[in-house]
């Protein structure tokens, strides 16, 4: 079951005169029937909308990454050799760093 909302609203037409023989249409909405200037004409329409209608939208992704498309992690030799130099540098021991594997990641 589809829930719709209903309404009637008056579009007022009117044509401005701007001097002459210049004339203008302009609109305006109301909800309700207002006085009307005796230039004015109201056409009466009826809304028949679907409350779906206003719903904002819900934004829903997956994410799959296929276990071959993993790359393990890697260190740069350069990276190594420069973290070890600062490391030494910045404490003033001499270090020895290696990469080792863990152990089924649970380190």
């Amino acid at each position: 079951m589809i829930t719709t909302l209903e309404s009637n609203l008056y579009l007022i037409a009117k044509y401005n005169r701007n001097g002459g023989y210049n004339r203008q249409l302009s609109f305006r909405v109301t909800k309700s029937l207002p006085a009307l200037d005796a230039d004015e004409v109201p056409i009466k329409i009826s809304l028949k909308l679907p409350v779906s209608l206003f719903n904002r939208p819900r934004l829903v992704a997956s994410l799959e990454i296929p276990e071959d498309q993993v790359t393990p992690p890697s260190l740069d030799v350069e990276v190594l050799e420069g973290l070890k130099m600062e490391m030494t540098r910045a404490l003033g021991v001499s270090m020895d760093i290696r990469v080792v594997e863990p152990n089924d990641g649970l380190e």
